[in-house]
C-alpha cells in the first residue's frame, strides 16, 4: 500500500548551473563570469580572459563561454579582459588583424614627398621629388614646386631649388630661367 511519502527525486543539473556536493538543495546558477557548457557539473569555469590584438563579441553566460576575434587591420586591442578593439588613433595606422597596438605613421624622407596619406591600414606614401620640385624637411607633405622665372632644379630628388642666375651689369638674358633648368 502506499503511504503517500516519497524519497528525494534527483536530476543532473542543466548546462550553466551546477550542484557543488552532496545537497537537499536545487542546482544553482553560475554566477557573473562564470559558465559551465556541460550538464551534471559540480562547479562553473571562470569565463576565459582574451588577450591583446583581441576585441569582445560577445559575453560569457551561463552555459556559453565568451567569444572575442581579432581585431581587424586598422584596429587594434592593447586590453584583455573584454574590450573591444579600437581604431587607430590619427596619424597612426596598422596594416595586419589582431594587433595590439598601432604605429605612428612615418614621415617622407628629405628629397621626397607624399605620394599617399596614411590611413588607418596603410602607411605614408613616399616618391622622390621630380625636377622641378624639391622637400629639405622630413614631412608628410607632397614636394614644393620650384617658382618659375625666380628658382629651379634639374635634377630629382633634391632637398632645394635652386636660385635663378641673374645676369651682370652690361649681360642681357637670352634664355629665361625655368623650373627644371
Amino acid at each position: 500500500a502506499c503511504d503517500g511519502k516519497q524519497d528525494t527525486v534527483c536530476a543532473k543539473c542543466d548546462p550553466g548551473f551546477v550542484s557543488p556536493g552532496l545537497s537537499l538543495q536545487p542546482c544553482e546558477a553560475c554566477g557573473a563570469d562564470e559558465w559551465q557548457p556541460a550538464s551534471g557539473q559540480g562547479k562553473c569555469l571562470s569565463c576565459p580572459k582574451w588577450g591583446p590584438g583581441q576585441g569582445f563579441v560577445s559575453n560569457c553566460t551561463g552555459s556559453t563561454t565568451t567569444s572575442c576575434a581579432s581585431c581587424a587591420a586598422g584596429t587594434y586591442s592593447d586590453e584583455a579582459d573584454y574590450k573591444s578593439c579600437k581604431a587607430c588613433p590619427a596619424n597612426s595606422f596598422q596594416g595586419l588583424g589582431g594587433q595590439s597596438s598601432c604605429t605612428t605613421c612615418s614621415d617622407c624622407p628629405v628629397g621626397s614627398g607624399l605620394s599617399s596619406a596614411c590611413s588607418a591600414t596603410l602607411d605614408t606614401g613616399c616618391s622622390t621629388c621630380a625636377s622641378g620640385t624639391a622637400s629639405g624637411v622630413e614631412s608628410q607633405e607632397p614636394c614644393e614646386s620650384c617658382i618659375a622665372g625666380s628658382t629651379w632644379q634639374g635634377t630629382a630628388g633634391q632637398s632645394a631649388c635652386k636660385e635663378c642666375k641673374t645676369c651682370d651689369k652690361g649681360f642681357g638674358v637670352t634664355s629665361k630661367c625655368t623650373v627644371t633648368a
